[in-house]
């Protein structure tokens, strides 16, 4: 019982002190996963598609060079990727910035660049390293994966009832105290959680 509440202790202090970059680490990530869809609707105009002749890669890629001769292409989507929306799209680096270009399949003009200050920029800079270019961003985004790794083991094992009584931990009592109720649902929606978590914390940790 005493390696339970410390065990409880633990999970309950690293949530408080790492919740708050769990939250915004996982909303962020979220919105990059529609980040195609999303930057569509804000900025119609760079997905737009010119029907005729279209444009091969080799040509999109000349003018994409003759346009930024000094940039450094990291990443090209082809109109049939699912990031690119029917359109070209280069992620490149010039200088210390980082640039979207959006290249017209049917034209091969560039319809428009988003800079390092695009929303999704900021939002992919804030998911990858805090903002924080020059204080080892990536590491603490790395550490903050270990520790929710950590947090949701200790979560599986404060939630787990054993295996005959496993069904427990997903109750929800009927009880007129509203921390009850709040502890109950907490547990069970991270005992059904709990599988995701362990993998996306992890992979994410590991992956920087």
């Amino acid at each position: 019982m005493k390696t339970r509440r410390i065990i409880a202790k633990i999970h309950l202090w690293l949530s408080m002190l790492a919740g708050v970059f769990i939250v915004l680490i996982g909303l962020t990530g979220s919105l990059l996963v529609f980040e195609p869809e999303l930057n569509s609707m804000l900025h119609p105009n760079l997905y737009k598609v010119t029907e005729g002749k279209k444009v091969t890669y080799q040509q999109a890629l000349q003018v994409v060079s003759e346009s930024h001769p000094k940039g450094q292409i990291d990443r090209v989507y082809t109109p049939s990727e699912p990031n690119a929306r029917g359109v070209y799209l280069f992620r490149l680096k010039e200088g210390e910035e980082q640039k979207n270009i959006f290249v017209d399949p049917g034209t091969g003009y560039i319809n428009g660049t988003l800079g390092d200050k695009a929303l999704f920029n900021l939002i992919a800079e804030f998911h990858e390293k805090l903002l924080l270019k020059d204080f080892n961003g990536e590491k603490i985004i790395g550490t903050i994966g270990f520790i929710f790794f950590f947090i949701t083991l200790s979560g599986l094992y404060l939630w787990w009832p054993g295996i005959k009584k496993w069904a427990r931990g997903f109750i929800l009592r009927r009880n007129a105290n509203p921390y009850v109720r709040q502890y109950d649902l907490h547990k069970v929606i991270g005992g059904v959680s709990i599988p995701f978590l362990l993998v996306v914390s992890l992979t994410g940790a590991l992956f920087v």
